[in-house]
């Protein structure tokens, strides 16, 4: 419903709404989750050498740290040697150990 403040029935950019008191409240949205909040990151420590075939694959030695980034199946995932973003790509399941945080 609404009123027009000239009593008229032509509605114009002036005109007010009447909100019946019987209404819900609109609820509020919950804040956001803080930027600076990172979530835990999946580590794995290298078992074995590991030489890429492929230019989207990873390469790294034995006892380097790997932060998963993604997982491609159950047999590669995606990620970067820790501390050197450049050095990224697929690894096969196989050659890591999942570190226990």
């Amino acid at each position: 419903e609404y009123l027009s403040p000239t009593g008229s029935n032509s509605r114009s950019r002036e005109d007010v709404y009447i909100v019946p008191s019987s209404s819900k409240p609109i609820p509020v949205p919950l804040p956001r989750r803080s930027v600076g909040v990172k979530l835990k990151q999946k580590r794995v420590k290298a078992i074995l050498d590991c030489i890429a075939d492929n230019p989207d694959e990873l390469t790294f030695t034995k006892g380097e740290v790997i932060i998963v980034t993604g997982e491609e199946d159950s047999f590669w995932w995606v990620g970067h040697i820790e501390g050197d973003k450049l050095r990224a790509g697929a690894f096969p399941v196989d050659y890591v150990h999942l570190l226990s945080e």
